[in-house]
């Protein structure tokens, strides 16, 4: 049987198996491009039009990135909730108002009251001028939103630039994501946008932040990196990296933009410019926060004062932290004082470096950006398992080289071969017929657990799969060959972990020829070359648990295996290598990108580590040949939902396996499958290992008939 048959084959059942035990007849979804689920209430956004038709209070999905045309019109009075699923909104409000002014509030979003806005990426240009003195409403601007009332906010980035010039006695309330927030929640969000407010007339003060013009509510793990301008002829300018003025509690939080607020000559307003906040009332908190501005400045004319903190004019401050650089000689209010090279390690900071940030020099200049892998728990919520600890307490691992689901799913993020190198093992592990397993070769091999079940799993980037490629050729005296194992790879199998702990101690006794090291050798080399046969017993658990639509493993693998390619792979201009063998299918999903596929020097171009979802499906793409994090699952659940009926049948002494299911596209037709042992016995090995990767025996998503699929681990884990 040649390998195309074989390959055919086993997609073949591979896909009976997940229609025989995981899912249900489903509706298929309307033909419209709004499409509405009426019993959970959920409206799936998928163009402009959508978008400004959300007024009801439903559930919203964003299902692709949308390029606004035109001059945007603010969503007013949104009372829902609105998940961006990671995509991209980019939209231009350049208005200039004459007598009249026709609306109060810019933005994504003008009002918003009760409402959540969550998981969305927008690039918006926003100009304001207002001109005349009839009617002058004060002016509310945002880049997500213009003013919220008991609003959350989450994982919500804003970039561009906002512009607001007003010259009819009104006053400006303006931030990067939101203009004024009151008993509104702000977390795990950045602005990149500069924020520039003037106010010409002699009449009217502006609140101007990095996020927020004035903040009633709460900021926390957030950041602004654009810089905050505010100017008043005469009445006073409030400019604040984070808030133009604070009047609830900002924690966790950093501001690197410049800060600078200005009145003219003859201002009868004070001027208040502050890192964090310009002015902090009374009862408002600024805490564990930084400021890593290079300027906080004041300007102001011969009547009224300039006030200029590195913190905050007032208010609750405490455990702040900043650069020792600040030109523009503000109040040292901060705790403490860093280099800038010591601002660029984690060592300053308060700062939860789990689970929801991250340093790299190639990123925010080497200050703290988010990385979130939004399926894992907080680290103070951990369950560590009791071998996992046994490492821990060895000083082999730490706590923060564990990720953990709260489905009873661990991945010690820490390689094989770095825990081994740890111990003190020189360089290999030895099998009793004298053949070894050099530790280079478990750099990409990692610990896992389902509740008490161990295991060890593939993570392998392109770069790592060439090197191993390049030393066989060497050791081989032979040309490179094709570079194969990039991807990921999970066997459904048992791993007894106590035979790490027993080396372990067999190596600090000096206890040589080790048996528990022979039996260490052959158990690796079980689980990394699936050598299995079909009397194998697997481990149930393990097996049941990746064949469940809902269990978060599958992406918490596949999202730490797209940092692991971000971290080991992106030079610093952005750019990761493409394999020479990706499919057309693929390539498609690689030029949906903003800079496309570079296909002269092979190469995809990732902007940054708040990575949308177009960027993660791309990495998936060029790295496991699954066109989305939700088809990186599906191939999973497959492998081991065939794993369990294999395994099952197997362990009979049935003859014969039979399947029966609803033929495709032919609405009660049966189709009955039969398979032999001797086929099931083939077919087994292969499937109790779900290889994800280029070259690999992928099954690309479109073959589990999408619309089944994708509605399931939707309803599970967005559409991505």
């Amino acid at each position: 049987m040649n390998n195309t048959l074989r390959r055919r084959l086993l997609s073949i059942f591979l896909i009976m198996a997940v229609f025989t035990t995981i899912f249900s007849p489903i509706t298929a979804k309307a033909d419209t491009e709004e499409e509405i689920d009426e019993e959970q209430s959920i409206v799936y956004v998928s163009s402009q039009s959508d978008l400004s038709s959300m007024t009801a209070s439903k559930t919203y999905i964003l299902t692709e990135d949308i390029d606004i045309t035109g001059n945007w019109n603010s969503i007013d009075n949104f009372i829902g909730i609105f998940d961006g699923g990671g995509h991209t909104i980019t939209y231009t409000t350049d208005t200039s108002t004459g007598a009249f002014v026709t609306t109060q509030y810019l933005g994504l979003f003008g009002t918003c009251s009760g409402a959540t806005i969550k998981n969305v990426y927008v690039n918006g240009n926003i100009t304001l001028t207002t001109n005349g003195s009839i009617a002058n409403p004060n002016m509310y601007i945002g880049g997500i939103v213009a003013k919220a009332t008991n609003t959350t906010l989450e994982n919500v980035h804003f970039s561009g630039n906002i512009s607001v010039t007003t010259n009819n006695d009104n006053s400006s309330w303006v931030g990067g994501l939101v203009g004024q927030a009151t008993s509104t929640q702000i977390s795990l969000s950045s602005n990149t946008a500069s924020v520039t407010t003037t106010i010409n007339s002699y009449i009217g003060i502006t609140k101007t932040g990095g996020l927020v013009g004035e903040l009633n509510g709460s900021v926390e793990n957030c950041y602004n990196i654009g810089n905050v301008s505010a100017t008043s002829a005469s009445d006073s300018p409030y400019a604040g990296g984070l808030a133009g003025v604070n009047s609830g509690s900002i924690g966790k939080s950093y501001n690197a933009g410049t800060v600078n607020a200005q009145s003219g000559s003859m201002g009868m307003g004070d001027v208040y410019a502050g890192g964090i906040a310009a002015l902090s009332e009374t009862g408002s908190t600024i805490t564990d926060c930084a400021v890593l501005s290079s300027s906080i400045s004041v300007s102001y004319g011969w009547v009224n004062s300039g006030y200029k903190y590195i913190i905050a004019k007032g208010g609750t401050k405490s455990n702040n932290i900043a650069t020792n650089t600040i030109s523009g000689s503000p109040s040292n209010d901060a705790n403490s004082r860093y280099t800038n090279a010591q601002l660029k390690t984690t060592a300053p900071y308060s700062f939860d470096f789990y689970n929801t940030w991250a340093i790299n020099e190639n990123i925010n200049n080497g200050y703290p950006y988010h990385y979130r892998n939004t399926y894992a728990v907080s680290s103070q919520n951990l369950t560590v398992p009791s071998t996992l600890q046994s490492l821990i307490d060895d000083g082999l691992i730490s706590v923060n080289d564990i990720k953990q689901t709260d489905d009873g799913f661990t991945l010690c993020t820490k390689p094989l071969s770095e825990i081994f190198t740890d111990m003190g093992v020189p360089s290999q592990i030895n099998g009793s017929d004298g053949s070894s397993l050099s530790l280079f070769y478990l750099t990409s091999w990692y610990i896992y657990s389902v509740g008490n079940n161990y295991s060890i799993l593939k993570m392998r980037g392109y770069e790592e799969a060439k090197r191993i490629a390049e030393i066989e050729a060497e050791e081989a005296g032979a040309a490179v060959g094709e570079i194969k194992g990039v991807g990921t790879s999970i066997p459904f199998m048992d791993f007894d972990m106590s035979l790490i702990n027993l080396f372990y101690e067999d190596f600090i006794q000096q206890v040589n020829p080790s048996q528990n090291e022979f039996d260490l050798y052959t158990a690796l080399r079980k689980l990394i070359y699936g050598n299995v046969d079909a009397n194998y017993t697997y481990c149930v658990p393990i097996a049941n648990y990746f064949a469940s639509a809902s269990s978060k493993g599958n992406h918490l693998i596949a999202e730490e295996y797209i940092k692991k390619v971000l971290t080991t792979e992106r030079d610093a201009n952005g750019y990761i290598n493409v394999p020479s063998n990706v499919t057309p299918e693929q390539i498609e999903v690689l030029e949906k990108l903003p800079d496309g596929y570079d296909s002269i020097y092979n190469r995809i171009k990732v902007g940054n580590y708040n990575l949308t979802n177009k960027e993660k499906n791309a990495i998936l793409a060029c790295r496991t040949g699954n066109l989305s994090l939700n088809a990186y699952a599906a191939e999973n659940i497959a492998h081991a939902v065939a794993t369990i009926k294999l395994g099952d049948f197997l362990q009979t002494n049935d003859t014969i396996l039979v399947i029966t299911l609803a033929a495709l596209g032919e609405a009660g037709a049966l189709v009955t499958y039969e398979f032999t042992r001797a086929g099931a016995a083939y077919l087994f090995p292969k499937a109790i290992k779900s290889d994800a990767g280029v070259g690999e025996e992928s099954i690309p998503k479109e073959q589990f008939v999408s619309y089944l699929l994708d509605d399931t681990l939707v309803a599970n884990f967005g559409d991505v």
